[in-house]
């Protein structure tokens, strides 16, 4: 069952600090004010991100910087 919630209550570098420390596989789908972005991690470490056509790290700093929006982690 996949976790959601709002950047409001758990910001992109808690959920990606979290997947690191545990050691997880997963993808993490945000959304905000019509942006959709994706966070890959294998074995805790984030090996792909993607916003539209930002890719990488780019994306990641892009998103890092959402206050606000939705997210499903799916493991």
């Amino acid at each position: 069952m996949p976790l959601q919630g709002n950047l409001k209550e758990m910001s992109l570098a808690n959920l990606i600090q979290v997947n690191c420390q545990e050691m997880r596989s997963a993808r993490l789908t945000l959304e905000h004010a019509g942006q959709a972005g994706e966070v890959y991690f294998s074995d805790g470490q984030v090996v792909h991100a993607a916003l539209g056509n930002v890719v990488g790290e780019s994306a990641v700093y892009e998103m890092l910087a959402w206050a606000d929006g939705a997210f499903v982690l799916d493991r």
